[in-house]
């Protein structure tokens, strides 16, 4: 790739000749991070070269990359949450509900989430994300290395972040439901006026999680009553 020297930077040696080369070891190398082609400048460098044009590619390529990732995940989240939406509304005012009334050492020891609020920080995100990969575009087109390894460490780092604690929720199903909203869905919450905007599809996922839940009720009763039968029992080998 062809370096434009007229948007390098002077190198720091004081050579007078053009910053076109990136150190690719400053964590090792006794070189500096931009350097030209000046003998005892470019001498400290006794490893491979990277033309400054490759290095600011090589980050504009990992970020592309990522960019995808968050917006395959933003088609894959958001539009399939569209069928979902009218359940999503329904358990989220419940669970809010419930987490008001809980106390506060308890909502200090529960971290409540809410699917309503995912969708927005997903659309968020990708458009930040977006805004930050064009920053990053204009920054190479200027030949400005530093300054994109810069706000890559620092803001691409922060949506790197966010990306990371989103995306591990998985795609949006009924499992999905029932993970984030379990403690609703075995409650007795009813809410005609939000219950009247589901669909048929939402109806048989709703009486799904509900049969779920009876389960999960029986199951719990079941494993109650026989660590009661164990304790009885220990107490009449006594």
């Amino acid at each position: 790739m062809l370096v434009d020297y007229s948007k390098c930077k002077l190198c720091s040696c004081n050579s007078g000749y053009p910053a076109q080369y990136v150190c690719a070891f400053q964590d090792t190398c006794r070189g500096l991070p931009l350097y030209c082609e000046e003998e005892n400048c470019s001498d400290q460098h006794n490893h491979k070269i990277q033309k400054i044009t490759t290095a600011m590619q090589n980050i504009l390529n990992e970020q592309w990359q990522f960019g995808e990732n968050v917006s395959t995940y933003k088609t894959n989240f958001i539009d399939r949450s569209a069928n979902y939406l009218p359940l999503i509304n329904y358990y989220s005012v419940s669970q809010k509900e419930l987490e008001i009334q809980n106390s506060p050492q308890e909502n200090q020891e529960k971290k409540y989430q809410y699917l309503d609020q995912t969708i927005t920080i997903t659309s968020g995100l990708h458009t930040n994300v977006m805004k930050f990969i064009n920053k990053l575009e204009d920054l190479q087109s200027e030949y400005k290395l530093e300054e994109m390894n810069q706000i890559c460490k620092e803001e691409g780092s922060k949506l790197r972040q966010i990306y990371d604690q989103i995306s591990t929720l998985g795609p949006m199903d009924e499992q999905l439901l029932w993970n984030i909203y379990e403690e609703p869905i075995l409650s007795d919450y009813v809410n005609p006026e939000l219950m009247s905007k589901f669909s048929p599809q939402n109806w048989n996922t709703y009486h799904g999680l509900k049969i779920k839940a009876l389960k999960s009720k029986l199951e719990k009763q079941e494993q109650g009553f026989q660590e009661f039968k164990m304790q009885v029992f220990a107490k009449l080998q006594i």
